[in-house]
């Protein structure tokens, strides 16, 4: 099934989630873009199952010029905001009709007091109040 741009709803939220892992180990996608806007690092299984295009695909390439309205239009902006403030920024959405929560965030990396790249992970949101059965065998 394709990726189209409907398939993203953003969610109103007032909560900023914090994570254990930096990066996960599944259900996610790492990003490190440069200043210029420049993929330089592409990491994570999220690619291919929510954009339908491997991690290659976005390799050294412009963030405002991937033909897809999630990284020109949301990732890109938060870069921008970003890079102005030198803060991090985060934002939460669903993808399709799944009710299942992801975040985005995008962290600034900074060298000299100047935001030079940024790291940009999306992840899925695990609830912490949610059971676990486990079974022993």
């Amino acid at each position: 099934m394709k990726y189209k741009d409907s398939d993203i709803t953003l969610v109103s939220s007032d909560r900023i989630y914090k994570f254990k892992d930096f990066v996960p180990s599944k259900d996610f996608l790492y990003l490190k873009l440069l200043k210029d806007n420049k993929i330089i690092c592409c990491y994570g299984d999220l690619s291919k199952k929510m954009f339908r295009k491997k991690n290659k695909f976005f390799k050294y390439k412009d963030i405002k010029m991937i033909d897809i309205d999630f990284f020109s239009d949301y990732i890109y902006n938060l870069k921008e905001n970003s890079s102005e403030d030198c803060s991090a920024y985060q934002f939460i959405f669903q993808y399709k009709d799944v009710i299942q929560n992801y975040a985005c965030s995008v962290y600034p990396c900074t060298t000299n007091d100047r935001c030079n790249s940024f790291d940009v992970i999306i992840r899925k949101i695990v609830d912490d109040n949610s059971s676990e059965f486990i079974t022993l065998l």
